[in-house]
């Protein structure tokens, strides 16, 4: 078709009266809101980020964690997926900045078909990116709740746990390759009038929706459900059920994107309503990415407290038939103070990295790696 036609001709149907204004749809729709949104969630993300992996190094520079004790496993594991999952948010996030630029968060009538093709195409690439993202930051929680719910790695707590990580990480993969194939050839996307086939995008929106809020709500419920099952002080329980509702926030994030996408059949105005399932996605990544990173957060305030003291915490580890000795030595103004304290690691002469402390119980499997 003629660019120029294209440029020219409104891509929806205006309400009786209106009169489409390309230059000045800005004034008038949400695009401020999505752009707030955008750059708080890139800032807050960012720092969450930053403070996640110093908490993680400052442990070890600290001295809370010896080079004799790392185990690399899982905790850096967790690292390694929210890395991806920021670099995938921040790249997202940026392409929907681009996209927000005269294009989302105005009515459909007051762009040109022109910019709402170009939309389509950016909107199924930021769609790719969100998927990814969203993949890496639900691992890495899982891979978190395998780090500090399952020290023994059987039971049915295991077992539902590792459901989870490959249930969420086929379900996004396959999103992933659905949204690659969007349309064949992939040039229809932003050319309806070539010769192909496409997939319903309203009906990948729903089935993302619906996902998101079942997996949230499981990622929510899940160490809710298996902290009150262990033997621990109840106290305790409630700090550490605080520290994971954190989860809150992102299952009314992805409830709020749900609403949003369930508008879609109903509404001529999409890119409207596209806009706000975009805000809605970037707040809920950010919220994601909080879940994974705040639980480690408290013990960097601890550490930030002792060194605040004067308090350095440098263990020294021996084998002991099975126990580690963490000896941490106090620094006060008048002498010193050393104390000790055994941890039992369920094995005759292995060592398990103490990356927080525990609390101990009759059964090793209903031990607990603290995070309050």
């Amino acid at each position: 078709m003629d660019p120029t036609v294209l440029a020219a001709t409104p891509a929806g149907t205006p309400p009786p009266g209106v009169v489409p204004d390309f230059a000045n749809a800005e004034k008038y729709g949400m695009h401020w809101w999505i752009v707030g949104v955008v750059v708080a969630s890139m800032i807050v993300s960012t720092v969450v980020v930053a403070l996640r992996l110093f908490a993680r190094t400052s442990l070890f520079l600290d001295g809370y964690i010896l080079p004799e004790l790392q185990n690399f496993s899982y905790c850096d594991e967790v690292s390694t997926q929210l890395t991806k999952h920021q670099i995938f948010t921040m790249c997202f996030m940026g392409g929907s900045l681009g996209i927000d630029d005269k294009r989302r968060g105005r009515h459909q009538w007051e762009m040109s078909l022109q910019d709402y093709l170009q939309t389509t195409e950016l909107e199924n690439i930021s769609s790719m990116l969100y998927c990814i993202g969203i993949m890496f930051s639900k691992l890495a929680i899982l891979f978190l709740f395998m780090k500090v719910l399952v020290p023994v790695h059987e039971g049915l707590i295991y077992w539902v746990n590792m459901t989870l990580i490959w249930t969420n990480a086929a379900f996004y993969l396959g999103g992933l390759g659905g949204l690659i194939c969007r349309c064949i050839p992939r040039a229809k996307i932003s050319q309806p009038w070539l010769p192909g086939r496409c997939t319903n995008v309203y009906l990948a929106f729903l089935l993302s929706g619906y996902w998101n809020v079942m997996s949230d709500f499981f990622i929510l419920a899940f160490p809710m459900w298996a902290i009150w099952r262990l033997r621990m002080p109840l106290k305790r329980k409630f700090g550490v059920t605080f520290v994971f509702a954190v989860g809150f926030f992102a299952l009314l994030c992805s409830i709020m994107r749900l609403h949003a996408t369930s508008q879609i059949p109903n509404n001529s105005d999409l890119i409207w309503i596209i806009g706000k399932v975009g805000m809605w996605s970037s707040a809920e990544m950010c919220t994601v990415l909080l879940c994974g990173c705040f639980p480690f957060l408290p013990k960097l305030v601890r550490s930030s407290e002792d060194s605040g003291l004067g308090t350095t915490a440098r263990p020294s580890v021996e084998n002991l038939n099975g126990y580690i000795c963490n000896k941490a030595f106090s620094k006060p103004s008048i002498g010193t103070i050393s104390e000790v304290e055994y941890t039992t690691s369920g094995e005759v002469g292995h060592v398990l990295p103490q990356l927080m402390p525990t609390w101990k119980s009759p059964n090793k499997r209903d031990d607990i790696y603290s995070p309050v």
